[in-house]
């Protein structure tokens, strides 16, 4: 039976978006400023008022519907699965099993650091999940390592159980270590054992 061991958003609203905030409105500020400057005449203001919603309101708008969009993505990690759901218009999921997952990596930038980050799990033939920007990504990423390597260490384990009563033969044992089931070590250590 599968557990929800974490599940967390994407990150709203990053450093990185309010940088590009404060540039817009350092740019509607300046060209409030040279505008004034060469305005004379309160009717030629109308006509710049639509040049400084473009500057201003736009990028305004277009920072916090993204910001909006990312509250619709959660990632849930199981304890037999890395989950992505998003929510937004049209519910869809992206999932790795634990056992399939190859590798985990995060990434986080100056702004981001210690806060938010990337966060990418690449699985088996199956691509990779792709989170930016996740909230406290190295934590997400050690979990999900935790998942991956317990699956791992189940899937390790020998299918066999090797020399487990008197009724198993030598040519068995040959015959498993052929197959590769068994590694050198284990076949001397079950012939010792089967042989006395």
């Amino acid at each position: 039976m599968s557990t929800l061991i974490l599940e967390t958003k994407l990150e709203t609203v990053t450093r990185g978006q309010i940088v590009v905030i404060v540039f817009f409105l350092a740019i509607a500020a300046s060209m409030t400023l040279w505008i004034s400057g060469e305005i004379v005449n309160p009717d030629d203001l109308s006509e710049v008022i639509p040049l400084l919603s473009i500057y201003f309101i736009v990028p305004i708008a277009a920072v916090l519907f993204t910001s909006w969009i990312k509250t619709f993505t959660t990632l849930q990690v199981h304890s037999d699965r890395v989950e992505v759901i998003n929510r937004f218009l049209v519910r869809n999921s992206r999932r790795i099993e634990a056992s399939k997952i190859e590798s985990v990596n995060f990434s986080q930038s100056l702004l981001g650091r210690s806060r938010y980050g990337t966060l990418t799990v690449r699985g088996s033939g199956l691509g990779a999940i792709v989170l930016t920007p996740i909230r406290k990504p190295e934590e997400v990423a050690e979990v999900v390592r935790g998942i991956a390597d317990k699956s791992s260490a189940k899937t390790s384990a020998p299918v066999v159980q090797v020399a487990s009563s008197d009724t198993q033969s030598l040519s068995e044992l040959i015959a498993m270590k052929e197959k590769g089931h068994l590694s050198e070590e284990e076949f001397t250590a079950a012939k010792k054992k089967l042989l006395g």
